[in-house]
């Protein structure tokens, strides 16, 4: 259900192929997972890949998540694979590929997880949203062409970095948040939040609406760390600041009541009976966690799992998907106008 060709086919690939898969048209097979990636273009200004795991199954309910790149990453690095020499350091610190795999493996219940990434040109959500006015109110309908949604498809929207300005020019678009997103998570990414703009009104209202519904937050102690000397955040900048300063009180303001559950590692803000989780980690060592979260601590993987009764089997630092990892780059070509 979902697949955005009315017709499927199965395309000639090197890999073997059953009964049950139903690539979409015009996809490319890859050669290790017995999966089918589509790449195409996005209106007005970027591009897109869609991942479908070889087993799609036309009769489950799609659950589709949409992966916003953060600042200066590509597709491909995104997905990641098996670092070489001769490859950028960029293909070994996301891995959105095998943390997908290992979520379609262990966490699939009876949906299909369809992956697609979002790429800006100049690869950056934030410079896309101010390229021109009125670029928000284009995002509702540039994700619905992506993938257009049957009555039980339900959608996620996250990304990392800069990507989360994406699913907040997404909130700026509509008066409430449509009822087909069961999640919303910020990997990193909340710099955006901007309580002025109705989106703790906006994102309560929608929680309210269904109890499985969740809103995650990842971020880390950003405002004392340095590279090459210089502080990397502003004095008001930083995700710490758009967590515990901005986004709790504002939330607080809109009848949520947070529970404080920190620990050696994480400051904790709960509420809601777990549909909201906002951690924020120590970094006692005051190192540079940005993508250490997503990749290294598995925090993908993490935002897609809550709410769950163990919270430390999965953000613990140590790769739960080693063995997804594809051992090339994918190459992915557009194949759609």
């Amino acid at each position: 259900m979902g697949l955005p060709a009315v017709a499927f086919m199965l395309t000639a690939c090197s890999v073997s192929t059953n009964a049950n898969r139903s690539p979409l048209s015009g996809s490319q097979p890859s050669p290790w997972f017995e999966e089918y990636t589509l790449a195409g273009h996005l209106v007005p200004d970027g591009r897109y890949v869609v991942n479908i795991a070889g087993e799609y199954d036309p009769a489950r309910p799609d659950h589709v998540v949409f992966f916003a790149l953060p600042n200066g990453n590509s597709i491909e690095w995104t997905a990641g694979c098996t670092m070489t020499p001769d490859l950028d350091w960029h293909h070994d610190i996301q891995h959105i590929a095998a943390q997908t795999r290992y979520l379609r493996e262990h966490h699939g219940d009876d949906n299909n997880i369809v992956l697609i990434y979002l790429e800006a040109n100049g690869k950056s959500w934030p410079g896309w949203r101010r390229k021109e006015e009125g670029r928000d109110a284009l995002i509702p309908s540039m994700l619905d062409d992506v993938w257009p949604r049957e009555s039980d498809t339900t959608w996620t929207l996250t990304g990392h970095s800069g990507g989360g300005s994406l699913s907040f020019g997404y909130l700026n678009a509509l008066e409430q948040v449509p009822e087909h997103i069961t999640r919303i998570a910020f990997l990193d990414s909340n710099y955006a939040f901007a309580e002025e703009e109705g989106h703790a009104a906006k994102l309560a209202r929608w929680l309210e609406g269904d109890e499985k519904r969740v809103l995650s937050v990842l971020a880390y102690e950003d405002r004392e760390i340095t590279f090459n000397g210089r502080k990397v955040v502003s004095d008001t900048g930083g995700t710490f600041r758009a967590t515990l300063e901005r986004m709790v009180p504002a939330f607080e303001r809109e009848g949520l009541t947070f529970k404080s559950s920190d620990n050696d590692d994480w400051m904790v803000r709960t509420a809601m009976s777990g549909q909201v989780d906002f951690r924020v980690h120590r970094n006692p060592e005051n190192k540079i966690l940005h993508t250490v979260m997503v990749g290294e601590m598995n925090g993908f993987v993490h935002a897609m799992t809550l709410p769950r009764e163990r919270i430390d089997d999965i953000l613990k630092g140590e790769r739960l998907y080693t063995e997804y990892v594809q051992p090339l780059p994918y190459d992915f070509k557009v194949s759609t106008p």
